[in-house]
């Protein structure tokens, strides 16, 4: 008899998401549309001039892996990049399936049509991971332009961030990017408390919806700022966890980066339209603030507790 898991470990953290739940496992659907042929890359560390492409340095969370994690990671990212939402993989992967699905999702917010989770079914011979996408993806019909749109926006960061010379200089000036191109999604955010709200307001949750159509909360700003560094060639991760003072928190996802050997934090959308005055209270501004850009851990641990559950926490254990 098969057994089903559903994986709801992840549940919210910091990035609102839904589970959905199917009565059968959805087999090999492709949405490729061709475009997603074009995402080609590797799963090791490797550079690539096609301007599609990721130029990951380190893929913090792959680098976790022990070697036969490694290569169920590089099966589903090869079934995950051409818009493939069922895998069929070794039975004996079960404990760690979901743990691998994690890291992948983290590592590359490029696919930004997928859920953090996920399901298998599994008997004796096999087992079958079902992906789950977003709310959106379904009802997108035109997957390919989306997909060269988000590289485009990305792409146009990156060029102009590459202009300066330290690497401070580039993740500040794509802080600032972010803060002044971006607004941060309260109407969509209100959609979504409805029972039939729009599936469009998902990518609120997504690197597109950071660099497309400008608008996203947490989760999409910490995933276009991470996607811009490493394609600067700076390690940055995507956290999560929780952040507010002891009477009003909640979940939310920032970034830990690595500034010239040294790690830090940088919280995008804590940065957008706030600052602490002189008085330390907490004031509204059209320009970026710094508060959260650039920050040790014992800042920042005042009001964010990072959360990475299976995996280790960047800033103590570093970028290998």
């Amino acid at each position: 008899m098969a057994r089903r898991r559903t994986d709801s470990s992840l549940g919210c953290v910091g990035i609102i998401l839904r589970c959905l739940f199917y009565c059968a496992i959805i087999y090999a659907v492709n949405h490729s549309d061709a475009i997603f042929n074009l995402i080609r890359f590797n799963s090791e560390n490797t550079k690539s001039t096609d301007n599609k492409t990721p130029i990951i340095l380190n893929y913090y969370y792959y680098n976790q892996l022990n070697d036969s994690e490694k290569e169920v990671y590089n099966a589903i990212y090869e079934q995950a990049k051409t818009g493939g939402l069922s895998i069929k993989l070794d039975p004996g992967c079960s404990a760690y399936v979901f743990r691998v699905y994690h890291a992948l999702v983290f590592d590359h917010p490029e696919l930004y049509w997928l859920n953090v989770n996920s399901e298998y079914i599994m008997n004796s011979s096999e087992l079958t991971l079902d992906i789950k996408t977003r709310e959106f993806w379904q009802y997108d019909s035109n997957k390919n332009q989306h997909y060269h749109d988000m590289w485009d926006e990305a792409n146009k960061i990156v060029e102009k961030a590459s202009a300066y010379s330290s690497e401070k200089e580039k993740a500040k000036f794509v802080h600032d990017y972010l803060i002044t191109h971006v607004t941060y999604a309260n109407e969509e955010l209100a959609e979504r408390e409805k029972t039939d709200h729009s599936p469009e307001s998902d990518y609120i949750y997504t690197a597109y919806g950071c660099l497309v159509n400008g608008r996203c909360v947490c989760a999409g700003y910490a995933k276009a700022y991470a996607l811009i560094m490493n394609q600067l060639g700076i390690n940055c991760a995507y956290v999560w966890g929780e952040a507010g003072d002891k009477n009003n928190r909640g979940l939310h996802a920032w970034n830990c980066i690595e500034i010239d050997g040294a790690n830090y934090f940088v919280d995008v959308t804590w940065d957008d339209g706030w600052y602490y005055d002189k008085n330390g209270k907490r004031v509204e501004s059209d320009d970026p603030g710094y508060d959260y850009f650039l920050i040790d851990s014992a800042t920042i641990s005042k009001d964010h507790t990072i959360d990475v559950k299976e995996f280790k926490d960047p800033y103590y254990e570093g970028w290998n």
